[in-house]
């Protein structure tokens, strides 16, 4: 299984400063649990997140700058039971985010505008975004109290203030659970839902006129349930279901449906490309592990007919997934997810940002040179330092003297820190290169 590791590149005035890659990680948490659900870049280019946090239940979001350093966090508490599951940038610069079964409308900093929320309904809001006339679109589940546990698939209408325009339950049979997980306006001002029925079983797919009239639906038993939705470029659909894509066209007929990965597999999100083609995140089990027994963020490419060009994943030895993936305005990718690898402690918000290929470093299988990720600190001296960041699984490096014959190797195990080298070696000059990298090795001197 390849593993790609994140490159954060530290400078001192002391060295001319190598090329940056265009990927990177960030991990946020505590020693609780914390699951990235959703991110968007914003039009300051960093990025907003959310998720849920646990014990607490609470929406948690995290506004972070273009590298992924956090600006600011917010955590809500709106009579939850998750949160954070969808979070998207309006116009005015502010945010929309669903917190169980409530809709929050934030300022720039986070600070709540208004909430919309059911009262006397349970069940959760799992997507919203804002429509052309500036007012906004959700679905999710509300839970029928009158009917003991059935849930129906919701779709509320707001105005940009938060009034309910209009808002209908979907159900076809009243004993059934059903719920909605994206919805998105489509190019003649109605809505096209995808959900799952059966209590995530089947594919619920809804198309709606503008005043949320249902036109048609497609009920798929075979193909598990539907996470994300998107309009094609030919007026069709695109929708992920467990671990696959259907392309389906505008009259609700499937076009050509595609399988990637394995039974355990999991695809939640994707983007369609420029090319036509889509990028979608999910989760991957690697070769001979059991499911749930390890998984890995899991980012792959196809073309407009579905057809895999490339697949990456980026996780370590436990439980990691990436949830959500957006385009960002380099051409790379930027995903949301959860972690158990590494970071704080129980799961933690991961944050993976790609480039236009899906990696995250400049290494063997990119045609230019690679960038390193460690330095040099003290060039000449009777110790010799190095300064790292983010190797998951430590610093590698080789030391050769003048004749080219290694004379030491450096290992680490923390994934971050200084280290120094020297003791026990004559003086003389000596080269260090990573020990899996073609980057040109550093030159340094050791003096008595």
């Amino acid at each position: 299984m390849k593993r790609f590791s994140p490159v954060i590149i530290i400078f001192t005035s002391t060295l001319v400063a190598l090329p940056l890659s265009a990927g990177w990680w960030q991990t946020y948490g505590t020693e609780g649990d914390e699951i990235g659900l959703c991110v968007q870049q914003t039009s300051d280019e960093g990025y907003i997140i959310s998720g849920h946090s646990f014990p607490l239940t609470g929406c948690w979001i995290i506004k972070t700058d273009e590298q992924g350093e956090i600006e600011w966090t917010k955590n809500y508490q709106e009579k939850i039971f998750l949160g954070g599951l969808c979070i998207q940038q309006t116009s005015d610069g502010g945010y929309i985010v669903t917190v169980g079964v409530s809709l929050l409308k934030l300022d720039e900093n986070g600070d709540k505008m208004w909430v919309v929320q059911d009262e006397g309904l349970a069940g959760e809001m799992e997507w919203i975004e804002e429509t052309s006339d500036g007012g906004y679109i959700a679905t999710g589940m509300v839970l029928d109290l009158t009917a003991g546990d059935v849930t129906q698939l919701v779709l509320v209408r707001m105005d940009n203030q938060g009034s309910v325009k209009w808002r209908y339950a979907y159900n076809i049979y009243p004993d059934v659970k059903d719920g909605g997980s994206c919805v998105r306006e489509t190019s003649d001002g109605g809505y096209i839902v995808c959900g799952w029925r059966d209590d995530l079983e089947s594919l619920w797919l809804i198309k709606t006129d503008s005043l949320g009239h249902k036109e048609w639906d497609l009920y798929d038993t075979l193909s598990g349930w539907g996470s994300c939705v998107e309009q094609a470029s030919d007026g069709g659909y695109i929708v992920s279901c467990d671990y696959c894509l259907l392309k389906i066209n505008a009259e609700g007929q499937v076009q050509w449906k595609k399988e990637y990965g394995e039974g355990a597999d999991l695809v939640y999100c994707f983007v369609q490309t420029q090319d036509g083609g889509y990028v979608s995140t999910g989760a991957k089990y690697p070769a001979g592990q059991s499911a749930w027994e390890a998984r890995d963020p899991w980012l792959f490419k196809t073309d407009a007919e579905g057809n895999l060009a490339w697949e990456r994943t980026y996780g370590g030895d436990r439980q990691d997934a990436g949830y959500s993936v957006k385009h960002v305005n380099d051409g790379g990718y930027i995903v949301a997810g959860v972690t158990s690898s590494i970071g704080a402690g129980g799961d933690d918000f991961y944050l993976i940002k790609t480039d236009a290929e899906g990696l995250v470093e400049m290494d063997e299988e990119r045609d230019s040179a690679p960038a390193l990720s460690w330095k040099v600190e003290h060039v000449v001296g009777s110790q010799i330092v190095l300064k790292y960041a983010n190797h998951l699984n430590g610093l590698h490096t080789l030391i050769f003297d003048t004749s080219g014959r290694k004379v030491d190797e450096i290992r680490t195990v923390q994934p971050s820190g200084t280290v120094t080298w020297g003791k026990g070696h004559s003086p003389g000059v000596y080269f260090i290169r990573g020990a899996a990298s073609p980057a040109p090795a550093q030159k340094v001197v050791l003096v008595r």
